[in-house]
């Protein structure tokens, strides 16, 4: 359990560092890092950590279902702060982004099919 907890920690530090270099320092280091490359790793962590948590780890349904509930609104915070903060996003990964919106969906998907299955359980 220890474990996870700073697996999860671990995981959040790691994207958020991703999204302020990319909010803020991207556009200095534009040369050495490609934009498609930035805002697959972004996308690929976001639907990953999910994925990780739902399959390899052994908790409760209700877990997995605040997980994802937290997961699904640490980003769009993460975003607004940074943008708050005056950044900007280098590969266009920001709130009013089609692509955002997207990963979002599938959260919400996997969020009702997840409070589905909870309820047939009864947990």
């Amino acid at each position: 359990m220890k474990s996870e907890k700073a697996a999860n920690a671990f995981f959040l530090l790691v994207i958020t560092l991703i999204f302020a270099y990319d909010y803020f320092l991207a556009r200095s280091w534009s040369a050495f890092i490609n934009e498609n490359l930035l805002l697959l790793l972004q996308i690929s962590i976001l639907i990953g950590s999910i994925l990780y948590y739902q399959i390899c780890t052994p908790a409760t349904n209700v877990q997995r279902f605040r997980y994802s509930l937290f997961i699904l609104l640490y980003f769009p915070g993460l975003m607004l702060v940074l943008t708050m903060l005056g950044g900007t996003s280098y590969v266009g990964l920001t709130l009013d982004s089609i692509s955002f919106w997207g990963v979002m969906l599938i959260g919400v998907i996997n969020l009702i099919r997840q409070w589905k299955k909870m309820k047939q359980t009864g947990a």
